[in-house]
């Protein structure tokens, strides 16, 4: 990651469920989730972000876990679907995070794809 970062770039990929982020997630408090809404009513996601910094990092980065916990009018028990962890260097005052700021939300949407798909 840290030559990743030296370049500029910004990154999220996924993080690994090591036993104390288990341990983490487990002991968090519901109050402690926010909720996020889908495109209808009907889906909902929890999530909630953390400082994680692992042996070899020499400093901290965001990470953010998430799960369902609505779909389609159903609740669903933590637990019952395994959630998602990312780690990001995304928000944490690197040179990326200006650079974002400048786009305006159309420009970063169009690149995004435009790079997602393959293209570009």
């Amino acid at each position: 990651m840290k030559s990743i970062e030296a370049l500029g770039v910004g990154y999220v990929c996924n993080g690994r469920f090591l036993a104390e982020i288990k341990a983490l997630i487990e002991a968090m408090p519901p109050e402690n989730f926010q909720r996020h809404f889908g495109r209808t009513d009907e889906d909902i996601w929890e999530f909630f972000e953390f400082g994680d910094r692992r042996g070899t990092w020499n400093r901290f980065r965001r990470t953010i876990f998430w799960r369902q916990f609505l779909e389609e009018k159903q609740f669903l028990l933590p637990g019952s679907r395994p959630g998602t962890l990312a780690n990001t260097n995304l928000g944490m005052g690197f040179a990326v995070d200006e650079e974002l700021k400048r786009l305006d939300s159309s420009t970063s949407s169009r690149w995004i794809t435009s790079h997602g798909a393959g293209r570009g």
